[in-house]
């Protein structure tokens, strides 16, 4: 993000730079410009600019793209709804690449009950060569949660949007595997406050689509002490089973966290056993993973973090090293 915004008056402002627009949070970033007008419960405006580079995020003269959207929201008695529709063209090389309706929705009308969705509906296609207009969902997301009490909530959601790009992430390949089998599909989540401290949860998912040869199965459970007496120091103790068509294993860990310096300064250590297998290529494969990461708050403007993880396999050895100094103005 590093964006300039000027407020015209108390309902209306411009934006400059590279911004994700909350009111079409799945089309990710933009860089260029974009306006806003609020009259009431009603919000719109425009934005033009382009999509950050396909391979190393930065900036894309080639990828232009321009839209429009409106949004209606309400709030009262702490019971709140937003609406909001976008039109969007993307190209690339000036040539049109994507022309779509972008849909999403978000409610908490009733009392402990949350509500999010989006719809994605290609308008444009390509037929043998040639431009051809179609009205074709592409994407949809829609997540319920509740909130039976303060001690337990549950969720359920459905997912099949496109996979995620992520273009600077600290995940190994089998790590991002296991994430983008664990998002797709059907999932439903619980989680219990056994005490103040003690959390459990369990979540489950299914996906069956018209290309996976077999349905995609998983379940992910975890057990967290937050800060145990005397020790002062955070246990979390997980575990995830996943059969797909192409990826068959199991992840158990162990993460623990502990503040020093009255909260400036956190370290942790963590372990993670990853036994899977691969039916297509019929490899199993067994990693024994250890991780380590200190975080140190310097003052209020300034931080550094280090984070060190090692990969044990049979024959091979695996060592990753980040390190971040943030300062903030």
């Amino acid at each position: 993000n590093l964006t300039t915004r000027y407020e015209l008056n108390k309902s209306t402002q411009i934006s400059f730079g590279r911004k994700i627009n909350s009111k079409i949070s799945n089309i990710g970033s933009m860089d260029g410009l974009q306006f806003e007008k609020n009259i009431k419960n009603i919000s719109f405006g425009a934005l033009a600019g382009t999509r950050p580079d396909n391979s190393n995020y930065s900036f894309n003269k080639d990828m232009f793209q321009y839209g429009a959207w409106m949004a209606f929201s309400t709030k009262e008695n702490g019971l709140s709804s937003e609406t909001s529709l976008a039109f969007m063209e993307q190209k690339n090389h000036s040539m049109t690449h994507r022309r779509f309706l972008y849909f999403q929705h978000s409610n908490s009308l009733i009392k402990n009950v949350f509500f999010f969705g989006t719809f994605e509906t290609d308008l444009y296609t390509l037929s043998e060569g040639k431009p051809k207009g179609t009205f074709d969902l592409t994407g949809a997301y829609l997540s319920l949660r509740y909130r039976i009490s303060k001690k337990l909530n549950v969720s359920g959601s459905y997912d099949a949007r496109k996979n995620v790009m992520y273009y600077e992430s600290y995940k190994s390949t089998i790590d991002t595997l296991f994430e983008r089998e664990l998002r797709q599909g059907f999932r439903l989540q619980a989680n219990y406050r056994i005490t103040r401290d003690i959390l459990m949860g369990v979540q489950s998912g299914y996906r069956f689509l018209k290309t996976d040869p077999i349905p995609s199965k998983n379940i992910y459970t975890y057990l967290s002490y937050n800060q145990i007496p005397l020790l002062n120091l955070s246990v979390t103790l997980s575990g995830t089973y996943l059969e797909s068509n192409y990826l068959n294993g199991k992840v158990l860990g162990l993460n623990l966290t502990k503040d020093l310096m009255s909260g400036k300064l956190q370290t942790g250590i963590g372990y993670r056993y990853l036994d899977y297998h691969l039916p297509e290529s019929l490899v199993s494969i067994i990693q024994n993973v250890g991780e380590t990461y200190l975080v140190w708050q310097i003052n209020k403007k300034m931080s550094f973090s280090m984070n060190y993880e090692g990969t044990f396999e049979i024959t091979d050895q695996f060592n990753r090293l980040y390190v971040q100094v943030r300062r903030r103005f």
